[in-house]
């Protein structure tokens, strides 16, 4: 498994479209990016954010001063469509995650971090997807 894995790309291609929508006008509900603020989080979201055709809200996540609650109630609040967590270990928040789906909000989450820790690791679903690159098998 590397991070280029093909069925990887067009399975998140696919559940972000199914989330975000490809046609023109912008939703009453926001595309959420949530992501790490170091080299490889910017970068995921730079490019994601190229990807969709209405631009999103982002939140940009700096350590090691990071209030986890004070960003789990910004997300809640702002009651996403599509919320894309982008090099954020969340494996540790699944209230969040359930909270998000509860409200009707699509989950992507693609991060590196700590899979073999994931409760969300094999729980995919049609408003949940979560891949770790490393870890994630064949789709």
């Amino acid at each position: 498994m590397n991070y280029f894995e093909e069925a990887l790309i067009a399975r998140s291609r696919e559940f972000i479209r199914s989330g975000a929508g490809t046609g023109s006008g912008v939703s009453e509900r926001p595309v959420l990016i949530v992501y790490h603020g170091d080299g490889d989080g910017c970068t995921s979201a730079f490019f994601l954010r190229k990807f969709l055709k209405d631009p999103p809200l982002l939140y940009w996540i700096a350590t090691p001063d990071f209030d986890f609650e004070e960003a789990e109630r910004f997300v809640l609040e702002h009651r996403p469509i599509l919320a894309i967590f982008l090099d954020m270990p969340v494996y540790n928040r699944p209230s969040m995650i359930r909270s998000l789906t509860d409200q009707g909000t699509k989950v992507l989450i693609y991060d590196h971090h700590y899979s073999e820790r994931s409760s969300l690791f094999g729980k995919n679903s049609r408003d949940l997807l979560y891949i770790n690159p490393l870890t994630t098998p064949d789709t």
